[in-house]
Order: structure tokens, then sequence, then C-alpha cells
């Protein structure tokens, strides 16, 4: 395993543990709710973390399970249980909700897909709710009333802004691959950026997307471009686009750091108006650099 990808992983595990921390935490300390430690906000979470980030996900929503335990001193047995539904919802809506959904997204944008997550977070619960029959007592529709009522009210509409706003590229499972809408490279050739710009009409074509989203995808895949290959004439740019509610495009590029994102000490009025017409049209930005490689996250 490369350096780099246990260093994401790792990353992943983290956040989610703080995640889970800072979401069950105040909740406990304030004693709002008195249903059982193993109840509260967070109950959308397993599912959530299990969807997006799978194992390093569950791995993080258990330590901050026994972070929280040991703060405040949780019973063994509720800590262990809370543990267990979180391994159950999470890694069953993971390893279950890619091959059923026939997508390698987290998508609702179909009523069918909104049926099988509603289905797969009740059988879910209701798995958890037996197995607190071995953890505690009086426990079990408390449960799954918590686990399924905070799955849908809170945690659909958190998948939903994750997957569409944030475009958040989810961790699948090892039997499915991911396929981009519209890959390929761009270099200093002109005629790489032509085809560039054919492919993207032509997928958004079959995928009956309006004209006037592609232009502005194409309008942003450009300018990014630009500037890369001024900063860097010999750079080769791996392009990966993603079409839903909102478009997802990757940059990839090998080199010494370098943001276009970000105004140069040199850069003209031309540079900076190009600078503002990407910033104008993207929703999310982000840039990060890793072991010699610069990439770019913009979603529009």
């Amino acid at each position: 395993m490369k350096r780099t990808d246990v260093q994401r992983k790792l990353r992943q595990l983290l956040l989610c543990a703080a995640a889970y921390l800072l979401s069950d935490l105040p909740i406990q300390l304030t004693g709002f709710l008195d249903f059982g430690s193993w109840i509260g906000i967070k109950c959308f979470l397993p599912v959530t973390l299990g969807l997006f980030f799978g194992p390093w996900g569950v791995a993080g929503g258990m330590l901050g399970c026994i972070a929280t335990a040991v703060l405040l001193h949780t019973p063994l047995m509720e800590a262990a249980f809370e543990c267990a539904c979180i391994a159950v919802l999470g890694m069953g809506m993971w390893l279950i909700w890619y091959p059923c959904s026939g997508s390698c997204k987290v998508s609702f944008k179909r009523g069918r897909h909104i049926l099988l997550y509603a289905g797969l977070l009740l059988g879910l619960s209701l798995l958890c709710g037996a197995l607190s029959l071995l953890f505690l007592q009086d426990a079990c529709w408390p449960t799954v009333t918590a686990y399924t009522a905070l799955g849908l009210l809170v945690g659909l509409p958190v998948n939903i802004i994750l997957g569409s706003l944030f475009s958040l590229e989810p961790v699948l499972p090892p039997y499915c691959q991911a396929e981009k809408d519209v890959s390929g490279w761009i270099d200093a050739d002109p005629a790489s950026l032509e085809r560039m710009n054919e492919l993207l009409e032509d997928s958004a074509a079959e995928k009956r997307i309006p004209r006037k989203r592609v232009f502005e995808a194409q309008s942003c895949i450009e300018e990014v471009a630009m500037r890369v290959l001024a900063a860097m004439p010999d750079a080769r740019i791996l392009l990966s686009v993603d079409f839903g509610d909102a478009f997802s495009i990757r940059f990839t590029y090998a080199g010494a750091k370098y943001n276009p994102l970000r105004t140069g000490k040199d850069e003209d009025e031309v540079d900076v108006m190009s600078l503002k017409l990407i910033k104008h049209r993207a929703m999310r930005a982000m840039y990060s650099h890793h072991s010699g490689e610069n990439q770019l996250h913009i979603v529009i």
C-alpha cells in the first residue's frame, strides 16, 4: 500500500472518530436525552460513515464511541453494544448498498434508491435491536426506533449533501470499481483539450444534460488547464469528471506544488479575471499536494 493511501485512510479514520465524538459528547454532558448512552443525534452517523468511508469510517466511529465512553465512564456493556451497532449498520450498509443500487456513487435522485436506503436502514436497525438482547435489557425497540428515525430524518439529508454538493468520493467495496463519466489527459497540445471537450459533449448528450451546464464545465476546465500549463508547460493533467446533481471535476498533475486557484505575484488583470471566473462557477474547491502530486477538486 502506498504511503499516500495509508495517510489518507488514517486521516479518514481520525476525522470520522472526531465527528462521532463531537456529535455525542456534548449531548451526553448536557443530559438532554435520557434513553441510554447509545442513543442520540449520533445515531445517523454509523450508516453515513459506512456509506462514504467503509471500514475506515466504521473503525473511526467505534474509536469515537470508545473515547466518549472513557471520558464519561460509560458502562462497559453499553459501550460494547454501541460499538456492535456501529459495525452492523456501517459495514452492512457499505457491503449491500453498492451492488444493490447498481451504482458506485451515493445518489438519491431516483425513488428506488430512497426506498433501498430506507429498507436497508430498517433491516439493519432491526438486527441491532435483536443484538441488544445479548447486551442490555429493554433496549430492543428504542434502538430500532432511534437508528431508523435518525437515519432517515438526519442521515438521508446529510448523505444527499455529501454526495451532491460535496461530491465526496466514497470508499468502495473490493467488488465494485469506480467508473468516471469522463476521463482523459490534457497537455500543452491544444488538440488534447479539444478531444476532452468532445468527450464531455458526447457523454453529456447521452445523459441529456443541458448544454448550458456542459459549457460551464468546459469553461472551468479550460481556465484551470491554461493556468496550470502556463506555470508548468510540461505538465500532463489527468482529468476526471462525474455528472450528477453537481459536476465533480478532478485535476491531477505531477510536479512542484502549484495551486491554480491562488493569484501569483506577476499575474496581470486578464489572469486574475480568469481566476475569478473559476471561483464564480465553483460551489466548492479543494486543493492538496502530496508526494509530488497536485490534486484539485472543483464542484460546480
